[in-house]
């Protein structure tokens, strides 16, 4: 299967610019094809597997290449390399999980299950820097610049346990290239570009909505740039993520549902 990918031309935060080519108006919601290969689930009974629990999410990106392996960088370049493991990503967040590099500082994403693709630009998919400590984790798959020889996607990773990420919360994470204030229910959440932060028991009304406004801070000013509805996730969590749409040029918010519970 070919990986369908929009480039991006900047390694910057944003997730658009101009010269990048139009994506799809909404977040795939198939996996990428690898459905015969069956994944781990949470709060699965039985003896706890090895690994970071990791999901992979793709936004922006239709699919990744048919096959991806995970390696912990320093292992996969020592005397005695692992094989992959294989990593399957999709556009939605369920109780599915792969279990990955356990203690990897860096994570390698490649097309092969030979560890020598770590060093092929050609076979290299993306690289992620994990968090120290990281047992549960969100790995947030975004399109590369696009280049000859950079990497087909780039990868931030989330924490997603409990503590880091509880139920009933938001997380907002703004890859835009302005500061931005979510509004809900007047009350205001300001976010530095690059930010990521959770809004936890966020305010309703009393049909359990938050009536939302956002803004960008541009030319020196807040500017509407969009409105709606969002519902208390009630004991579910949200991805909101806040990104310059390289088709448009305009500021947007795409919430992604997470349907795990804790």
């Amino acid at each position: 299967m070919k990986a369908l990918v929009t480039p991006l031309l900047a390694l910057g935060l944003a997730i658009g610019t101009a010269g990048a080519q139009q994506v799809s108006a909404n977040v795939a919601l198939g996996s990428s094809g690898r459905g015969s290969v069956v994944q781990n689930t949470l709060g699965q009974t039985g003896e706890a597997q090895p690994g970071i629990h990791g999901r992979s999410l793709l936004f922006l990106i239709e699919s990744l290449p048919e096959k991806v392996f995970a390696y912990d960088a320093a292992v996969a370049n020592s005397d005695k390399p692992l094989p992959g493991m294989p990593v399957h990503a999709k556009g939605y967040l369920n109780h599915e999980f792969d279990n990955l590099p356990m203690g990897a500082k860096e994570i390698v994403f490649t097309k092969s299950e030979d560890p020598a693709s770590v060093k092929a630009a050609d076979q290299r998919i993306a690289r992620a820097v994990v968090p120290e400590n990281l047992k549960s984790g969100i790995f947030l798959f975004l399109p590369g610049t696009g280049k000859p020889g950079d990497d087909l996607a780039r990868v931030m990773v989330l924490d997603d346990s409990a503590q880091k990420f509880p139920a009933g919360s938001l997380k907002v994470m703004n890859l835009s290239p302005q500061p931005i204030r979510i509004q809900l229910e007047n009350k205001d959440f300001d976010f530095k570009i690059g930010e990521q932060r959770n809004i936890e028991n966020p305010p309703v009304n009393e049909n359990q909505m938050s009536g939302m406004r956002a803004f960008g801070f541009q030319d020196n000013q807040w500017q509407r740039i969009g409105a709606s509805m969002w519902p208390h996730p009630g004991t579910k969590r949200v991805l909101q993520i806040i990104f310059m749409n390289p088709a448009t040029q305009q500021v947007e918010i795409r919430g992604v549902r997470d349907v795990t519970s804790l």
